[in-house]
């Protein structure tokens, strides 16, 4: 068999059928794999994207965290500071100051003033009192601890002594 051609140019049925391949047909086992393989891939991708965001928050929220609790203990520092330095400014109302040399020629022109601890969490204060170059100033340093933070705030204290005269009536 060989077909003829019409006249008019057109195939005839028989040079249709013959030149029209049917396509394999594709078992529905294969069609099962592939959808299964690309399901699987696509599951790789979305577990590996949601473990790296939870990662990634994991991390920040840890950052976070030792951020703010290291804000806490600077804050609680300062406060500590600030409190050895009004206890130690009131003990000098009370108290005239020791005799001291001036510190920045004399190291042993500073001496402990005070020292207190705040609470059961480990927040210290301590306060020195250290000798100028001029008569009756002195510098008050006071230190607040909490934690691995320290704050130390500074005070010039200019100390007069007053003294009183009775006149007799």
């Amino acid at each position: 068999g060989v077909a003829a051609i019409s006249q008019d140019g057109r195939a005839t049925e028989g040079e249709m059928q013959q030149s029209t391949r049917q396509p394999q047909p594709i078992h529905r086992r294969t069609l099962q794999v592939r959808a299964g393989f690309a399901t699987l891939l696509y599951s790789y991708f979305v577990v590996s994207f949601l473990l790296m965001y939870a990662m990634t928050l994991l991390t920040r929220s840890s950052t976070e965290l030792r951020s703010a609790e290291r804000s806490a203990d600077l804050q609680q520092a300062f406060w500590a500071a600030e409190g050895e330095l009004e206890a130690s400014i009131a003990t000098l109302r009370l108290t005239p100051p020791p005799a001291l040399v001036n510190a920045a020629i004399d190291p042993t022109g500073c001496q402990a003033y005070g020292s207190r601890t705040l609470t059961a969490d480990g927040v210290t204060s301590s306060s020195r009192l250290c000798g100028t170059s001029a008569t009756n100033n002195y510098v008050l340093e006071a230190t607040g601890t909490s934690g691995a933070p320290s704050h130390v705030l500074y005070a010039v204290i200019t100390y007069e002594t007053k003294t009183l005269q009775f006149n007799q009536v």
